[in-house]
């Protein structure tokens, strides 16, 4: 028998009534309880974050393409990371609440982080400062803080 062509996704998304001739992965993992398996769905945006983003979806009026939760390392290159695994690991757990890019090349053209009253904390200024030079020495005049 001929094997079936599918998409990129037709690994995970099998067409309607079509059979894969696999095991669902649902009856082959274990059924574990909430306390073993402590996790539940929850919101991409907080309803702050969500009131900014459709009061900025108006603004940019279809101009850019808006991302969500960017990681800060998907933003910046390490000009030699083997050496300063360092300057990696200071950007790789951090991200910011909103990119906007250009819609044709996808290029970013701001960033934008939300503040709320934790950036009132030292840590949180020490972080803020070094964001804002880290988009000056990647050539973006700087990225938009806004109060949540």
């Amino acid at each position: 028998m001929a094997q079936e062509k599918r998409g990129c996704l037709g690994f995970l998304v099998p067409r309607a009534g079509a059979s894969t001739g696999r095991t669902p992965i649902t009856s082959v993992l274990p059924k574990l309880s909430p306390p073993s398996f402590p996790y539940r769905r929850k919101s991409l945006l907080s309803p702050a974050e969500l009131s900014f983003y459709n009061a900025l979806k108006l603004a940019v009026d279809g101009r850019f393409l808006i991302l969500l939760k960017v990681g800060v390392r998907d933003l910046c290159e390490i000009t030699n990371r083997e050496v300063n695994q360092a300057a990696f690991n200071r950007v790789a757990a951090k991200h910011v609440d909103f990119v906007l890019c250009d819609q044709a090349t996808l290029a970013p053209v701001v960033a934008i982080e939300l503040d709320d009253s934790s950036h009132y904390r030292r840590d949180r200024a020490e972080r803020d400062a070094f964001m804002n030079e880290l988009f000056r020495v990647i050539g973006w005049r700087s990225s938009i803080s806004a109060s949540k």
